[in-house]
């Protein structure tokens, strides 16, 4: 083989080296401010499309994830005094419903609704801090639908933040309720199907 036709070849091996490598720690879209989770599978509980859950730091699987927020909206919710967290994956069918009104149909996010419920029935306060995770596609009419859905928490719950987080590609997300942090998630390294 020729000498500049190896060199190019060796080149272009490290280099894709390189490059999957940044495609791995970045996700390929940019950096990340979140770290990809590492930690211990078997207290991670993966919530599916059209489901949420609610842990505690006491929980068996304290961390929830989920994986293709595609068009889907991610919500995550920290109360850091009480370490309890939420996590929602919704999609056009979980912001279909709403209530009518003179003015028509007000849409709402069921798993917001379902969520502040089960909040309200463990007792107490809580002090949310809230994340609004959209992927690849987002959809601006669940966006919309979700953020009106959060801003209305019963008695017992404040909403003390909303940020909204664009993860663009990397589309999934992780909580840990021991401490709050949030990490990007990538199903396929999950030993646990």
């Amino acid at each position: 083989m020729d000498q500049k036709l190896e060199e190019l070849l060796k080149n272009t091996i490290e280099n894709g080296a390189e490059i999957e490598q940044f495609l791995y720690t970045s996700n390929g879209r940019g950096s990340s401010k979140y770290n990809l989770f590492s930690g211990d599978y078997d207290k991670l509980e993966e919530v599916p499309l059209m489901m949420y859950k609610i842990t505690t730091a006491e929980d068996k699987k304290p961390v929830l994830a989920t994986d293709g927020l595609l068009t889907c909206v991610g919500v995550v919710g920290y109360d850091p005094n009480r370490k309890v967290a939420f996590l929602s994956h919704s999609d056009d069918f979980t912001c279909a419903f709403g209530y009518r009104t003179h003015q028509g149909l007000v849409k709402e996010n069921s798993h917001i609704r379902s969520i502040y419920r089960d909040l309200q029935e463990m007792g107490g306060e809580f002090n949310l801090d809230v994340k609004l995770i959209t992927g690849s596609f987002p959809d601006n009419e669940i966006i919309s639908v979700t953020e009106r859905s959060l801003k209305n928490p019963p008695s017992r719950i404040t909403l003390n933040s909303l940020e909204r987080i664009d993860l663009k590609e990397i589309g999934s997300i992780a909580i840990d309720a021991r401490t709050g942090e949030l990490f990007t998630y990538d199903s396929q390294l999950n030993p646990n199907p």
